[in-house]
């Protein structure tokens, strides 16, 4: 049975709507879902009820990888998760342009019978990035320059093993407020 590659949307071609200079996506959509993990945009954001006819303006497009990783947008800042040459890469593209800021590799490649690539959507927190790899490796990232802060194994540091799909998590931050 020959493998499917399913192809990273965000890096491959991204259409955005400009409407008066600004991105018609949210502008701080920070996680999977969006900044309330439920996938609904505030009716502020104006989207349009249509599509006007022949479908909305590309504005950009990139080339990318394969993988499954959605994107998250903030601060004019989109972050995703691509394979390419033999490794899984968080990259980081100007949101109105496309252009490349930066790229870091993350792991090994990761290859399935149901898709090669990353799965999980990268999570924007102030000055870190925080995304998960297809294999299980939990990384935070300076969002500046892409710097590798730290990484962990999580899977084998827990002694587990990677899901028939493959490891498709989407880091979720639970701030905590210390009391005195």
């Amino acid at each position: 049975m020959a493998t499917r590659q399913f192809v990273n949307t965000a890096a491959m071609v991204l259409a955005i709507e400009l409407i008066g200079g600004q991105l018609l996506t949210a502008d701080e959509w920070n996680q999977f879902l969006g900044p309330n993990r439920n996938g609904i945009v505030p009716a502020a954001m104006g989207l349009l009820d249509s599509w006007p006819a022949g479908g909305p303006k590309e504005v950009w497009r990139v080339s990318g990888g394969v993988g499954m990783s959605g994107m998250a947008i903030s601060g004019g800042q989109l972050i995703t998760l691509v394979q390419k040459s033999e490794q899984q890469w968080l990259v980081a593209l100007d949101a109105l342009t496309g252009k490349l800021q930066w790229e870091t590799a993350l792991a090994p490649e990761y290859k399935n019978a149901q898709g090669d690539g990353p799965r999980g959507t990268p999570t924007i927190a102030g000055d870190r990035i925080f995304a998960y790899t297809g294999q299980g490796i939990l990384c935070c990232l300076n969002r500046a320059n892409g710097s590798l802060l730290w990484s962990h194994d999580v899977v084998g540091e827990l002694g587990g093993k990677v899901s028939e799909y493959g490891m498709s998590c989407s880091p979720l931050l639970v701030m905590r407020s210390e009391q005195v």
